[in-house]
């Protein structure tokens, strides 16, 4: 098997897994998760993996992107120590 080959094909799968790990198609799927509610299991699964995760203390957020109308949104789901969401923010962003 020539791998050389292959090389640009894999690594054009491998950018578009890239790009889509973090992205919510849908802001309705933000409905689904109740603060106080809703497990970190339950938020993977609504909306998939996360682009980044990130830990503050005892708290950790998961951190997501989506676009609405041409803009650019990042949602940070902050989960408590107990696994279950505490916040949830969406922060609009500028820029490309």
């Amino acid at each position: 098997m020539n791998i050389g080959k292959r090389a640009p094909l894999i690594l054009a799968l491998w950018s578009a897994l890239a790009l889509a790990r973090g992205h919510i198609d849908s802001m309705d799927l933000l409905n689904r998760i109740t603060p106080g509610v809703t497990k970190a299991e339950e938020v993977s699964q609504i909306l998939g993996q996360p682009a980044t995760t990130m830990r503050f203390g005892s708290l950790r957020t998961m951190e997501y992107e989506a676009r609405d109308l041409g803009t650019r949104i990042r949602i940070s789901i902050t989960i408590g120590p107990d696994g279950v969401v505490r916040d949830i923010k969406r922060m609009t962003q500028t820029g490309p």
